[in-house]
């Protein structure tokens, strides 16, 4: 070639380099760079292929190209985000399904497709020889690396798991129509969402195989129910049984006593456990429950808050007795009362802190149930009958002594001459409550198992003075002669009709 010649080359050179350049603007405009060759600096070798015996996360790669196995991985990776996890609560059927995209799931690690394609592709012909070798004797497989977004898995867990939360409910004994019956609790359940979230997260990305769909089970604080059935649920056996009845008359009273029954009721005791009915039943106030009725106070009848409630602490004293649970404390009214015999009775006071207890001293638990209603109150005690079938208990009121109500006579200057007001006493009397065992039909048994002091209370007779202050009429009157309370006011009528 002469000077000339080169020359010429030389000036027709820009315009070769600036057409090149043109088409190949043109060709990137046209003509979009495939997904590999658009990952600037994934892929060193896009068209490298890869060496037999290479695979990658398990996949066989050998004789693709590395942008081929880019593209297959990235939809294997697509697949893998597409799996389940599924959450599991403490129960079998608390689940919760989620895709692993749905919790940050990504491909972290797409360069070790180059790695791999690297092998087979050296500049040295003898270490190309050697690797291709060792993957004849030994195939290699290199690792896909995953990650998630554990922010993202907190997030599902504490507001689509909460579900799984359950308050603990304790085994129970119900009353049915059938008598008593075991009712079994529910466990507590609490998701430990940060301990979970840990434990999916470490799962995820240290033992997950990438392709399966995973069950995991959260990190769940169980708090256990009391009252098992080992614990409580033999104690369906009738022990004691009692009724009393009352007016329905006075709504205030029956309101007082069915609250009360209530208060008292459903109560189960472990062995060596105690049961205070004042401390169930009180404090006697509107905002618990109760009305005021007639109640003794201090040998008389008044109106409190509560009033009508020792009738709840007597029936469920005679059940108690009948069980033969240990009676700890109980005293008798001041006044006999009418809906139980003298001595069957178990007065309670807050304001006095007379009350009512009992201790099961039995080897099992027992069940207290109690109905008002109608009328008529009702306690059970429940639990595992030990004593002898042809056992049989029984309790009978025995009066030594009676003493019956005098009378006392008082004048009254605002009531007419003559004209009179009685208010009843009450008859007292001393009386024992006698227990009666029988074993077979014969009495083995028979004890004074409480005694019992009730007060008299005198009539109380008020007469009209009419406003006359006289010394034989007042004298009269408070002497209780009847003949001479007649006497006297005979003459200060005839008296008075003179002066007209």
């Amino acid at each position: 070639m002469n000077k000339k010649e080169v020359s010429g080359q030389k000036k027709e050179m820009p315009r070769l380099l600036l057409r090149a350049g043109c088409a190949l603007l043109l060709a990137a405009v046209l003509y979009p760079a495939a997904p590999a060759r658009a990952r600037e600096g994934v892929l060193a070798h896009p068209d490298h292929t890869i060496a037999e015996g290479v695979s990658i996360g398990g996949e066989d790669v050998s004789g693709m190209t590395e942008e081929e196995a880019l593209a297959y991985l990235e939809d294997l990776a697509r697949e893998a985000g597409g799996q389940t996890l599924t959450l599991q609560g403490e129960e079998e059927d608390q689940k919760k399904d989620f895709r692993m995209e749905d919790l940050g799931y990504a491909w972290t690690n797409p360069e070790v497709i180059d790695e791999a394609g690297s092998l087979g592709h050296g500049k040295n012909i003898l270490t190309r020889f050697r690797e291709t070798s060792d993957l004849v004797r030994e195939p290699r497989d290199f690792s896909m690396g995953f990650d998630f977004d554990r922010e993202a898995i907190l997030s599902v867990i504490q507001k689509d798991c909460a579900s799984f939360d359950q308050d603990v409910v304790n085994g129970r004994i119900e009353r049915k129509e059938e008598g008593a019956v075991y009712v079994p609790g529910q466990p507590g359940y609490e998701v430990k969402a940060e301990a979970s979230a840990d434990r999916v997260y470490a799962y995820l990305t240290s033992d997950w195989d990438g392709r399966s769909p995973a069950v995991r089970k959260l990190e769940i604080e169980v708090t256990p129910y009391k009252g098992t059935e080992e614990e409580i649920g033999m104690c369906t056996d009738l022990l004691g049984r009692y009724t009393t009845y009352f007016s329905q008359g006075d709504y205030s009273r029956c309101r007082n006593i069915e609250n009360g029954c209530s208060l008292a009721s459903d109560e189960i005791l472990m062995p060596g456990d105690t049961f205070s009915v004042l401390d169930h039943l009180t404090p006697f106030e509107e905002s618990n429950g109760y009305y005021y009725a007639g109640s003794y106070l201090n040998n008389e009848v008044v109106q409190s808050l509560g009033g009508g409630i020792c009738q709840v602490s007597t029936t469920l004293y005679n059940a108690v007795i009948r069980a033969e649970l240990e009676v700890l404390e109980r005293k008798n009214h001041s006044l006999m009362v009418g809906y139980v015999e003298p001595s069957m009775d178990a007065a309670i006071a807050e304001s006095a802190g007379m009350d009512m207890k009992f201790k099961n001293d039995l080897n099992y638990p027992v069940y207290i149930w109690g109905q008002a209603g109608g009328g008529a109150i009702t306690f059970e005690i429940y639990g595992k009958e030990e004593r002898s079938s042809d056992r049989e208990i029984s309790f009978y009121s025995q009066v030594l002594s009676w003493t019956y109500p005098n009378k006392t006579y008082e004048p009254v200057s605002s009531m007419s001459l003559g004209s009179r007001s009685t208010e009843s006493g009450h008859t007292g009397c001393r009386a024992q409550l006698i227990k009666v065992v029988k074993e077979k039909g014969e009495v083995v048994s028979s004890e004074v198992f409480n005694d019992s002091n009730y007060a008299m209370t005198p009539t109380k007779i008020k007469i009209g003075t009419g406003g006359n202050n006289s010394s034989g009429l007042i004298s009269a009157i408070r002497s209780g002669n009847e003949g001479s309370i007649s006497s006297q006011i005979s003459k200060i009528k005839n008296k008075n009709k003179k002066k007209k």
